[in-house]
């Protein structure tokens, strides 16, 4: 199973609009992790409305700054599930965490007696991937295109292998 991970979209809707036009060319992606900084409904809704899966969000920085969070409590939208700081999901059977911040992780990444299989996170617009107490830590980069170009992952639960998209240089490999 393949799923998308996006982070630090920051209203850019041109490249929201290209990652989400890329992820058409990988038909079984049917979940998408956002790991913050969508930052306004627009952008929420341009992704509810344009991806036709379930979307999982934990809440960034600047969408706290924008009251996202505050306007998705009173009008939730269906498919989307939000967590305010720490998301969990199981899929495939695979244990996946996501965050905005990586220094907000609880030690040693516990949750509930639960190991995560992978973690991703947002914040630092930086694509990375470093061990966390032994559990793959990765930030999928950023929609935004600051600082670093935009790009998302695409990780595969069957491979637990993790494809870094650019979105100026894609090619379906």
């Amino acid at each position: 199973m393949l799923v998308a991970v996006f982070s630090d979209t920051h209203n850019n809707l041109t490249n929201l609009e290209r990652a989400i036009n890329i992820l058409k060319e990988y038909p079984t992606i049917k979940d998408l992790i956002h790991c913050g900084d969508i930052a306004n409904k627009e952008s929420l809704f341009y992704l509810s409305n344009k991806f036709k899966g379930n979307i999982f969000i934990v809440f960034g920085n600047i969408d706290k700054e924008f009251g996202l969070d505050e306007f998705l409590d009173k009008h939730p939208i269906k498919k989307i599930k939000i967590f305010k700081n720490l998301g969990s999901i199981e899929l495939s059977g695979r244990k996946i965490f996501f965050i905005h911040k990586k220094q907000d992780l609880p030690p040693g990444c516990q949750l509930a007696d639960k190991d995560a299989d992978i973690i991703f996170y947002g914040h630092t617009h930086r694509p990375w991937e470093e061990n966390y107490g032994g559990i793959r830590l990765i930030n999928p980069g950023n929609l935004e295109g600051t600082f670093c170009r935009p790009t998302f992952a695409i990780y595969d639960t069957a491979s637990q292998e993790v494809k870094l998209i650019d979105l100026d240089f894609f090619k379906k490999s």
